[in-house]
């Protein structure tokens, strides 16, 4: 009789170990796919928080309210590895003159604040929401600028209006207005007189490519302080100073480690007391069939085979679990999922969407499992098996006698 037929019938007849053993793959089979479930959700978490946090590094002027950052640094380090996205600052202080309301006289006027940056969506106020766009456009370009709601009222400016404003050099530029803003800072400290504009138009001003600071958004908040030390190593003997900015980041991916140690903890002491009661239980019977053993290898079946129906009969049961617990994760792995990340809700930070995450299994989830249970099987089987085979047949009859 071949060793599958004998596997096959042993397990047919022993039912009850069968459905025993059965029972701890189910158990052990459904918390090592919800471990691994969880732990490629987390994974997914934490990248799509890194991909979301607007993680950067910060080059800006020791003397802040200059700008002195060349764009031959900005073109140096917006190659590096890590870098995905640059944003550049400048600022500087404009006049508006209007001769009915200001006169002859020509240092008269209104000042305004001019910032310049190449995206307001993804830093400063109106990122953080601190400032709103009230109509219009936030993607300045050219020579627009977005200007205070109230301010723009009372200058009687609206949408695509043209106006002229002059710099403390003496340039003159005529701007429109691309947009409006409401500022909902509730400690109502920014300046109203602020206006927003691409950092191209401050550069038509001041007659040079220069900012204030630029902004790099890395791809891998895990590699940031690599990538700092490689910025750093660019701007050697510069006056420009380096800032990190991942609070944001780690702050997210903080609760989301600590529930993934605790599940890879759960995962491998399952899987710990998996292999420990499978041996047990094989070595149990093992010894319950030291007879059939010693006339199997009295009658000629080699060690190999003797093991190899071993495997098979662990296996049969295996697999039968296996396909039980795929038919129903369909039901559990999502609901215990949702479960677990219940406090995990969609949620915004300034301009920021944490989006809840989505639980489901995969080929290779299952693949995963299939190799460890098929590891802990082969152990098992082999530390159950392989110290009496070692042993001669006449020794095993006698011991059963």
């Amino acid at each position: 009789m071949k060793c599958y037929q004998r596997a096959m019938k042993y397990v047919l007849r022993q039912r009850g170990k069968s459905i025993l053993l059965g029972s701890i793959f189910f158990v052990s089979l459904l918390i090592s796919l919800l471990g691994i479930v969880v732990l490629r959700v987390t994974d997914e978490m934490i990248a799509d928080i890194g991909g979301n946090s607007n993680a950067s590094i910060s080059i800006f002027s020791n003397d802040f309210l200059s700008n002195t950052v060349l764009e031959e640094y900005v073109a140096r380090i917006q190659v590096l590895d890590n870098i995905q996205a640059v944003n550049r600052s400048n600022r500087l202080n404009v006049m508006f003159h209007d001769d009915q309301m200001m006169g002859d006289d020509p240092d008269a006027g209104i000042e305004f604040y001019l910032t310049g940056m190449d995206d307001l969506s993804i830093d400063g106020p109106f990122f953080w929401q601190t400032k709103r766009l009230a109509e219009g456009r936030l993607d300045v370009s050219g020579r627009q600028v977005l200007v205070e709601g109230t301010i723009a009222a009372s200058m009687g400016w609206e949408l695509g209006d043209t106006f002229p404003l002059r710099a403390e050099n003496g340039t003159v530029v005529e701007v429109s207005v691309a947009g409006t803003y409401h500022i909902f800072d509730p400690n109502q400290r920014e300046s109203q007189f602020r206006m927003y504009a691409h950092p191209d138009l401050i550069n038509a001003f001041q007659g040079a490519v220069l900012y204030s600071g630029v902004q790099f958004f890395v791809e891998s908040p895990s590699e940031i302080e690599t990538t700092k030390v490689e910025i750093e190593n660019l701007i050697l003997n510069t006056d420009y100073h380096i800032s990190v900015f991942d609070d944001l980041y780690q702050r997210l991916k903080a609760p989301v480690e600590g529930l993934q140690k605790l599940i890879g903890t759960i995962l491998y002491i399952s899987l710990g007391v998996t292999g420990v009661v499978v041996s047990l239980l094989l070595v149990l019977w093992v010894r319950e069939r030291r007879r059939e053993t010693a006339i199997l290898l009295s009658i000629g079946e080699t060690k190999k085979s003797i093991i190899l129906q071993r495997l098979l009969e662990v296996l049969m049961i295996f697999s039968a679990t296996f396909i039980g617990v795929m038919l129903i994760n369909h039901f559990i792995i999502p609901n215990i999922g949702s479960f677990m990340y219940g406090m995990f809700e969609p949620s915004t930070i300034g301009s920021i969407e944490i989006r809840q995450p989505r639980f489901y299994l995969t080929f290779a989830d299952l693949l995963q499992s299939l190799a460890i249970g098929g590891a802990i099987i082969v152990l098992s089987v082999l530390v159950a098996t392989l110290p009496l085979i070692q042993t001669h047949p006449k020794a095993i009859l006698a011991s059963v006698d």
